[in-house]
């Protein structure tokens, strides 16, 4: 069976091409994001991986408490960020699973792809408080051996 072409996976998984946002702007759609190359995805921002095929999708930080870089403030740690994920293998289901920054697994194998998460933007603050749609995950994704 040969490769299904992306935007007609897309559709049979259900994704759209172009999401929009609280602001009205579109998601980003990585196709044929290439592996071991990190890149930077935003919630509800996806990446087709083309040796797979798979589509990955940020669905959303779960839990940030990550230390403000504040000079009044002092961390007795450092803090986390937990954040979910969804995996579309094919035509399949998707299977979520997440990521933390800082505490717990930072890599998730699944399938033949080793998912890690290498870092969470913006920087934790204070004030004002961070909205879902700043959150940019940098992600980097390898084959499984």
């Amino acid at each position: 069976m040969g490769r299904l072409p992306t935007f007609f996976l897309l559709a049979l998984l259900g994704f759209p091409l172009l999401a929009s946002s609280a602001c009205g702007s579109p998601t980003p759609v990585h196709e044929d994001a290439p592996l071991g190359v990190p890149f930077w995805l935003d919630v509800g921002g996806f990446a087709v991986f083309k040796d797979g095929p798979s589509i990955m999708r940020f669905v959303a930080v779960l839990e940030d408490s990550r230390c403000p870089a504040d000079p009044d403030v002092r961390c007795v740690w450092a803090g986390n960020a937990r954040l979910r994920f969804t995996i579309a293998f094919a035509v399949g289901d998707e299977l979520p699973f997440e990521l933390n920054l800082l505490a717990g697994d930072t890599t998730a194998v699944l399938g033949k792809l080793r998912l890690t998460l290498l870092a969470l933007r913006p920087s934790a603050r204070l004030e004002p408080p961070i909205e879902p749609r700043e959150y940019l995950a940098q992600l980097g994704v390898t084959a499984e051996r």
